[in-house]
């Protein structure tokens, strides 16, 4: 099957799209990845030991307060089994999580065909305005 050139060129071009989005996702969040763990990071981290690991999984999946954050307990018990408590690994892992969430959600957008020339420029004016609430919910940008 042959796909039509314009098709081809719409593919490069989202790549291109999706390569500028995550220069400014690592633009935005570079500086974070020097800074050490903050006082919230170290309980979260004790609790992943036991909720990401394969024995707390039930007791997780029972929890009705941490069940939503199963997938943040699991990664941070992978990075810590990895890596220890490095802050550079956390704060790399949180880089690579907002760059893909920021893709997805650009993605969805840009599918909205409503929303479609907005996509690009939503998550760059949410981060250069230092949006709170809802628009950083929606794109990644926390």
């Amino acid at each position: 099957m042959v796909l039509p050139a314009a098709h081809k060129t719409w593919g490069q071009s989202l790549a291109l799209q999706l390569l500028v989005l995550a220069i400014f996702v690592i633009v935005a969040y570079a500086p974070a990845i020097s800074i050490p763990l903050i006082e919230d990071d170290y309980p979260n981290i004790w609790q992943a030991q036991w909720y990401g690991s394969a024995a707390g999984w039930i007791a997780l999946l029972k929890d009705s307060t941490f069940r939503w954050r199963s997938s943040s307990y699991w990664l941070a018990f992978a990075l810590s089994r990895a890596f220890a408590v490095n802050p550079v690994a956390y704060h790399i892992a949180s880089l690579l999580i907002h760059m893909l969430n920021t893709s997805l959600v650009y993605a969805v957008i840009k599918k909205w065909r409503r929303m479609g020339p907005a996509a690009f420029w939503c998550p760059v004016f949410c981060r250069a305005r230092r949006a709170s609430g809802s628009c950083n919910v929606v794109f990644g940008l926390q």
